[in-house]
């Protein structure tokens, strides 16, 4: 997970999970955990580690270019 601290100064963490759907496939979703969570996934979570995040989904859409792009982030509540 990649962390830092925002002007705010709260603390802001922000990784890709990588979601083992069945044996073939395997889907990667963004996640971002703020404050207490973040510093628990900073101290505790590395790279190819095994974690459970609970949360929500979020989107956010935007034009870059001539292309609209969405992305979706897992809001961590949870983990």
């Amino acid at each position: 997970p990649d962390g830092r601290m925002t002007e705010s100064r709260k603390t802001v963490v922000s990784g890709t999970l990588a979601v083992q759907r069945n044996k073939e496939t395997t889907d990667f979703i963004d996640f971002v955990a703020w404050e207490s969570l973040a510093e628990r996934l900073e101290k505790y979570a590395d790279k190819g580690g095994r974690v459970i995040i609970t949360g929500e989904l979020q989107t956010r859409k935007y034009e870059k270019g001539d292309k609209k792009v969405i992305v979706v982030v897992l809001s961590a509540r949870n983990i």
